[in-house]
């Protein structure tokens, strides 16, 4: 069995006297990883810094769907929806678990627009343009069919539902999976490190880092750099060139998250807001439900997105105009999150008078100084596509400087290391279950849905020390082996790590993993991560960080968008 392993700490030692890399990226988000993946499969020595934990900001707070973008037909973007949708399949054959077909409805009422037959003209032409190779056929649901189908959704003035299939994912597991694929390859990925200058000689760029974990500096030599930083793109452009000119135009993505008790779901469903008739959807996540999301400027990415009180009154406004009998209320909130779209700002303008839904999903792609290619804008299900296109130019500089010939991309066929021998997720579920009669069959299944053919890594652990199944406080689902596994070979530093990103018990138990966290944290001191003192602090700041978005929901400067 393969094991896949992000060491903590590279040697900085060995990081300082090496020899020149050939690639290096900032950014440790799902383009960054995707670069660096790309990069080291080819053969080419690659760097990655990641000022924080990977994925720490908006590649685990999109919208988790791998989609090609059914609205996007309405504004003529073929060539962004057939990308798309190609890259979906890929996905969904290279890495199964984090590609799970997902079946929508789009319903249409009365005086509407688009109308029904529109709209179902619309799937059948989005499954056209993938070659017909979706997730699942197009369909039809009547007004009748309706109240079996998705009982909460209002029927009165409802003309029917066109239905079609996209995917479902974990984005924050499907870039770890991407940067794990690049260790595996010999990238070295440096997480909490921030780079503070960039200098660009004649035949070298010289990165000046500084070790967020501990009081240390180092240069960094590299032929060619790759700039991914998403939203904090302006940010490290000027480290690059002074005169350099802002790129982006921020918005920030909200979403709320609810029992699924309280908001049943069978069906994700599109949903058109009220106030601005812009694409929302209704999500099912097993014991959850998640809405979103908002679209709207955030000017300052250095600053932490949150959800407010507007976006809470939009959301709720949107989803009790489809599902009227519910009554939503912020009081049925459970969790929320926001990221931050790194949109490219429309040309000769920043803001201008296009609304932030309008602006392109695009991405931008420009090369500068003759060694250094950035990246922003985008899409997480174009996120491979992306990260090719970026590596075929770092390999043409490097082809110019001498670099023998780099050879093509092989990643739209090479399986993440989740999805390596994956037949189906009901078949590896059961070769496990034979293998290790003893492991519960139900961890087993949920096991297999997040980490795929790396499930094996974890169960071995709990094979050898029966310990370790014991669940976790309030997620019954995630074993005691896991927060072991992510600490061994999943490079976890705090509590957040696993909690928020590794998994995502902050938004699926009641207590948002507080008394989880209490555990996680003994294991990181057990295994020599923290001390004591830093153990308990990251449990009390846990603590205090996991309640604060409540007061922000209600505030009374919050108000509805106009």
């Amino acid at each position: 069995m393969l094991s896949f392993t992000i060491a903590r700490r590279p040697d900085f030692r060995r990081l300082s006297s090496q020899s020149t890399f050939d690639v290096a990226v900032i950014g440790g988000g799902i383009t960054g990883t995707g670069i660096a993946r790309d990069a080291a499969l080819r053969g080419l020595s690659v760097i990655l810094i990641e000022r924080d934990d990977l994925a720490a900001g908006t590649s685990s707070r999109s919208s988790r769907l791998i989609h090609g973008g059914l609205r996007y037909l309405e504004q003529a973007r073929l060539g962004l929806v057939h990308e798309s949708v190609v890259e979906r399949w890929r996905l969904m054959r290279l890495a199964p678990h984090l590609a799970r077909p997902l079946p929508f409805l789009f319903p249409v009422y009365q005086g509407e627009r688009p109308s029904l037959a529109v709209v179902k003209m619309g799937t059948v032409l989005y499954s056209a343009i993938s070659y017909f190779r979706t997730p699942g056929s197009v369909f039809g649901v009547s007004p009748q069919q309706a109240a079996s189908a998705e009982p909460g959704l209002g029927r009165t003035g409802l003309v029917g539902c066109a239905g079609y299939y996209d995917c479902s994912t974990m984005d924050a597991r499907l870039t770890f999976e991407t940067a794990l694929d690049a260790v595996s390859a010999n990238a070295v990925v440096l997480t909490r490190a921030h780079v503070s200058s960039i200098s660009t000689g004649k035949d070298l760029i010289e990165l000046g880092v500084q070790d967020l974990l501990e009081d240390r500096r180092l240069t960094l030599r590299a032929r060619t750099l790759a700039i991914a930083a998403g939203p904090w793109t302006d940010a490290v452009l000027p480290l690059t060139d002074a005169t350099a000119s802002r790129w982006l135009r921020p918005t920030k993505g909200a979403h709320l998250v609810f029992d699924a008790a309280r908001f049943p779901l069978h069906h994700a469903v599109v949903m058109k807001s009220a106030a601005d008739r812009r694409t929302t959807f209704a999500v099912p996540w097993g014991r959850r439900t998640y809405v979103g999301t908002t679209d709207t400027d955030f000017p300052d990415p250095s600053a932490s997105p949150a959800v407010d009180a507007a976006d809470c009154r939009y959301l709720l406004d949107t989803a009790n105009r489809y599902f009227p009998a519910l009554k939503l209320e912020p009081a049925d909130v459970v969790s929320v999150w926001a990221g931050v779209r790194p949109l490219i700002a429309p040309p000769q303008s920043l803001t201008g008078s296009r609304a932030p839904s309008d602006v392109s999903r695009e991405e931008r792609i420009e090369e500068s100084r003759g060694r250094i290619v950035t990246v922003a804008g985008g899409k997480l299900t174009t996120y491979r596509a992306m990260a090719e296109g970026v590596v075929d130019r770092l390999a043409r500089m490097l082809e110019k400087m001498g670099h023998e010939k780099v050879p093509a991309s092989d990643t739209a066929s090479r399986p993440l290391p989740g999805g390596r021998g994956v037949e189906s997720l009901e078949t590896l579920t059961d070769t496990l279950q034979r293998s290790y009669p003893r492991m519960p069959g139900s961890w087993l299944s949920a096991l297999v849905a997040r980490l795929g053919s790396r499930a094996a890594e974890v169960v071995e652990l709990a094979e050898k020390d029966s310990s370790l199944l014991e669940p976790l406080p309030g997620a019954d689902w995630i074993r005691l082996a896991e927060v072991v596994h992510a600490v061994e070979a999943e490079c976890i530093s705090t509590v957040s790590d696993f909690l928020e990103r590794r998994t995502a018990i902050f938004h699926l138990v009641a207590d948002q993993g507080v008394s989880a966290s209490r555990v996680v944290a003994d294991v990181l001191e057990k295994k020599g991560i923290t001390s004591r003192q830093e153990a308990i602090s990251q449990v009390e700041g846990y603590r205090q960080d996991a309640g604060a978005w409540k007061r922000l929901l209600v505030h009374p400067g919050g108000a509805s968008r106009p």
